[in-house]
Protein backbone atom coordinates (compact mmCIF):
# COMPACT_ATOMS: atom_id res chain seq x y z
CA UNK A 1 0.00 0.00 0.00
CA UNK A 2 1.22 3.26 -1.41
CA UNK A 3 1.81 5.80 1.77
CA UNK A 4 1.19 9.65 0.86
CA UNK A 5 1.55 12.08 3.98
CA UNK A 6 -0.05 15.42 3.03
CA UNK A 7 0.74 18.42 5.66
CA UNK A 8 -1.80 20.75 6.84
CA UNK A 9 0.23 24.15 6.53
CA UNK A 10 -1.47 24.98 3.70
CA UNK A 11 -4.75 27.56 4.31
CA UNK A 12 -7.67 28.34 2.56
CA UNK A 13 -10.84 26.73 2.31
CA UNK A 14 -12.31 23.90 0.31
CA UNK A 15 -14.34 24.54 -2.70
CA UNK A 16 -16.70 21.76 -3.81
CA UNK A 17 -17.84 23.18 -6.87
CA UNK A 18 -17.58 25.84 -9.47
CA UNK A 19 -19.12 29.23 -8.25
CA UNK A 20 -19.08 28.25 -4.66
CA UNK A 21 -17.35 30.56 -2.04
CA UNK A 22 -14.89 29.60 0.45
CA UNK A 23 -17.05 28.96 3.74
CA UNK A 24 -15.56 31.25 6.79
CA UNK A 25 -12.42 30.24 8.24
CA UNK A 26 -14.05 28.80 11.64
CA UNK A 27 -16.77 26.90 9.69
CA UNK A 28 -16.54 22.93 10.04
CA UNK A 29 -16.16 21.22 6.36
CA UNK A 30 -17.71 17.63 6.87
CA UNK A 31 -16.34 17.97 10.61
CA UNK A 32 -12.58 19.02 9.01
CA UNK A 33 -10.88 22.51 10.06
CA UNK A 34 -10.65 25.02 6.59
CA UNK A 35 -6.68 24.16 6.88
CA UNK A 36 -7.30 20.02 6.58
CA UNK A 37 -9.97 20.66 4.14
CA UNK A 38 -7.30 22.37 2.05
CA UNK A 39 -4.54 19.53 2.57
CA UNK A 40 -7.06 16.69 1.29
CA UNK A 41 -8.10 19.02 -1.78
CA UNK A 42 -4.38 19.62 -2.62
CA UNK A 43 -4.09 16.06 -2.78
CA UNK A 44 -7.18 15.11 -5.12
CA UNK A 45 -5.56 18.41 -7.12
CA UNK A 46 -2.09 16.50 -7.25
CA UNK A 47 -3.65 12.81 -8.27
CA UNK A 48 -5.38 15.06 -11.60
CA UNK A 49 -2.06 16.40 -12.15
CA UNK A 50 -0.49 13.24 -12.13
CA UNK A 51 -3.20 11.81 -14.26
CA UNK A 52 -3.07 14.51 -16.77
CA UNK A 53 0.61 13.98 -17.19
CA UNK A 54 0.19 10.05 -18.07
CA UNK A 55 -2.32 10.60 -20.63
CA UNK A 56 -0.60 13.48 -22.43
CA UNK A 57 2.82 11.44 -22.36
CA UNK A 58 0.64 8.39 -22.48
CA UNK A 59 2.61 7.02 -19.80
CA UNK A 60 0.76 4.44 -17.65
CA UNK A 61 4.15 4.41 -15.48
CA UNK A 62 2.95 7.79 -14.20
CA UNK A 63 -0.69 6.45 -12.47
CA UNK A 64 1.07 2.63 -12.20
CA UNK A 65 4.35 2.30 -10.02
CA UNK A 66 5.85 -0.50 -8.19
CA UNK A 67 7.09 -3.96 -9.74
CA UNK A 68 5.18 -5.24 -12.28
CA UNK A 69 4.73 -8.74 -9.81
CA UNK A 70 3.12 -6.88 -6.88
CA UNK A 71 -0.99 -6.63 -6.66
CA UNK A 72 -2.55 -3.50 -7.10
CA UNK A 73 -5.94 -4.91 -6.67
CA UNK A 74 -8.21 -7.70 -7.03
CA UNK A 75 -11.21 -9.09 -9.77
CA UNK A 76 -14.69 -9.42 -7.86
CA UNK A 77 -13.71 -13.55 -8.34
CA UNK A 78 -10.72 -12.42 -6.03
CA UNK A 79 -8.19 -13.42 -8.60
CA UNK A 80 -5.30 -10.91 -8.36
CA UNK A 81 -4.54 -8.19 -10.81
CA UNK A 82 -0.93 -7.10 -11.39
CA UNK A 83 0.71 -3.58 -11.45
CA UNK A 84 1.66 -4.70 -15.13
CA UNK A 85 -1.45 -5.94 -16.54
CA UNK A 86 -2.99 -2.24 -15.51
CA UNK A 87 -0.31 -0.90 -16.97
CA UNK A 88 -0.77 -2.79 -20.30
CA UNK A 89 -4.44 -2.16 -20.29
CA UNK A 90 -3.55 1.50 -19.84
CA UNK A 91 -0.96 1.73 -22.33
CA UNK A 92 -3.29 0.42 -24.74
CA UNK A 93 -6.16 2.93 -23.80
CA UNK A 94 -3.59 5.69 -24.13
CA UNK A 95 -2.63 4.74 -27.48
CA UNK A 96 -6.08 5.04 -28.74
CA UNK A 97 -6.32 8.24 -27.58
CA UNK A 98 -5.73 11.53 -30.31
CA UNK A 99 -5.97 14.16 -28.06
CA UNK A 100 -7.15 15.18 -24.27
CA UNK A 101 -10.13 17.68 -24.15
CA UNK A 102 -10.26 17.49 -20.34
CA UNK A 103 -9.72 15.58 -17.51
CA UNK A 104 -11.07 17.53 -13.91
CA UNK A 105 -11.97 16.07 -10.47
CA UNK A 106 -13.87 17.97 -8.12
CA UNK A 107 -14.73 17.10 -4.04
CA UNK A 108 -18.37 16.23 -3.45
CA UNK A 109 -18.32 15.27 -0.05
CA UNK A 110 -16.14 14.65 3.01
CA UNK A 111 -16.96 12.57 5.89
CA UNK A 112 -15.27 12.27 9.25
CA UNK A 113 -14.92 9.29 11.46
CA UNK A 114 -13.02 9.82 14.48
CA UNK A 115 -9.57 10.19 12.67
CA UNK A 116 -10.32 9.19 9.67
CA UNK A 117 -11.53 11.56 6.60
CA UNK A 118 -13.70 9.54 3.40
CA UNK A 119 -13.12 12.17 0.54
CA UNK A 120 -15.88 11.77 -2.41
CA UNK A 121 -15.08 12.73 -5.37
CA UNK A 122 -16.41 13.10 -9.31
CA UNK A 123 -14.29 13.23 -12.35
CA UNK A 124 -14.75 13.65 -15.69
CA UNK A 125 -13.05 12.82 -18.04
CA UNK A 126 -13.21 13.57 -22.16
CA UNK A 127 -10.90 12.64 -24.94
CA UNK A 128 -10.95 12.19 -28.77
CA UNK A 129 -10.04 7.90 -29.44
CA UNK A 130 -9.39 6.80 -32.93
CA UNK A 131 -11.64 3.65 -32.97
CA UNK A 132 -12.41 1.24 -35.89
CA UNK A 133 -10.84 3.99 -38.12
CA UNK A 134 -13.17 6.63 -37.08
CA UNK A 135 -12.13 9.48 -34.54
CA UNK A 136 -15.00 9.70 -32.08
CA UNK A 137 -15.19 11.83 -28.53
CA UNK A 138 -15.55 9.36 -25.53
CA UNK A 139 -16.84 10.93 -22.41
CA UNK A 140 -17.02 9.19 -19.40
CA UNK A 141 -17.31 9.88 -15.13
CA UNK A 142 -16.83 8.10 -12.17
CA UNK A 143 -17.11 8.65 -8.66
CA UNK A 144 -14.02 8.11 -6.15
CA UNK A 145 -14.05 7.51 -2.44
CA UNK A 146 -10.77 7.66 -0.62
CA UNK A 147 -9.79 7.09 3.10
CA UNK A 148 -7.41 8.98 5.06
CA UNK A 149 -6.28 8.88 8.11
CA UNK A 150 -4.46 11.97 10.03
CA UNK A 151 -1.51 11.15 12.11
CA UNK A 152 0.08 14.49 13.93
CA UNK A 153 -0.29 17.12 11.05
CA UNK A 154 -0.31 14.87 7.90
CA UNK A 155 -3.27 13.17 6.15
CA UNK A 156 -2.00 9.35 5.55
CA UNK A 157 -3.04 7.94 2.61
CA UNK A 158 -5.04 4.29 3.70
CA UNK A 159 -5.83 2.97 0.01
CA UNK A 160 -6.76 3.48 -3.52
CA UNK A 161 -9.50 5.31 -4.38
CA UNK A 162 -13.10 2.87 -4.93
CA UNK A 163 -14.89 3.81 -7.84
CA UNK A 164 -18.34 3.87 -8.44
CA UNK A 165 -21.34 5.09 -10.40
CA UNK A 166 -19.35 5.06 -13.77
CA UNK A 167 -20.59 6.01 -17.53
CA UNK A 168 -18.87 6.12 -20.09
CA UNK A 169 -20.51 7.07 -23.60
CA UNK A 170 -19.69 8.48 -27.22
CA UNK A 171 -20.48 12.18 -27.41
CA UNK A 172 -22.34 11.65 -30.73
CA UNK A 173 -24.36 8.93 -28.91
CA UNK A 174 -24.96 10.40 -25.78
CA UNK A 175 -27.55 8.95 -23.54
CA UNK A 176 -30.83 10.49 -22.98
CA UNK A 177 -32.53 10.50 -19.58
Amino acid sequence: MRRLALSLAAGGGLLLGIGCAPPPASAPLGGLRPVEARALELYVEQRVARARLAWRTRNPSVLVAGPDSAVATRRPDGTPVTNAEIRADLGRRMAAVVRLDTLNEVITALRMEGDSAEVTTRQRFVRLVRAEGAERVRVSGVTHRQWFRRQGREWIVLGPPRESEQEAYWADERPRG
